[in-house]
């Protein structure tokens, strides 16, 4: 991972982002910054594709440059049903904020 951002898109989408990224021109006017998209928000944007039900998820990473372990997990079928990216927050012992659900937290 380089820029410290990320996003998440299916196979559709993904030619639609790289053809974004390839031809990004910051004086044009129909141009779309994805990291500017992913910086925007602290919880990440979602940006679609122009003339497309396509989208894409970007966000920060927070943490800045790295790679970050993927995981997969599938359903009885055989086809993925859930993608989970570890960004570390646990293995840091991050400090949830009041009113923040803690994810593994037993109820």
């Amino acid at each position: 991972m380089e820029s410290a951002a990320g996003c998440f898109c299916d196979a559709a989408a993904q030619p639609y982002l790289v053809h974004a990224e390839e031809n990004y021109d910051p004086d044009g006017d129909d141009d779309v910054n994805l990291l500017e998209i992913a910086f925007a928000s602290d919880e990440g944007a979602e940006h679609r594709f122009k003339g497309t039900e396509l989208n894409v998820f970007c966000f920060h990473t927070g943490d800045g440059d790295g790679s970050y372990p993927c995981y997969w997990a599938y359903g009885s079928s055989g086809a993925p049903v859930r993608l989970i990216t570890s960004f570390g927050i646990v293995e840091r012992g991050f400090e949830w904020e009041a009113g923040f659900p803690e994810p593994f937290r037993a109820p």
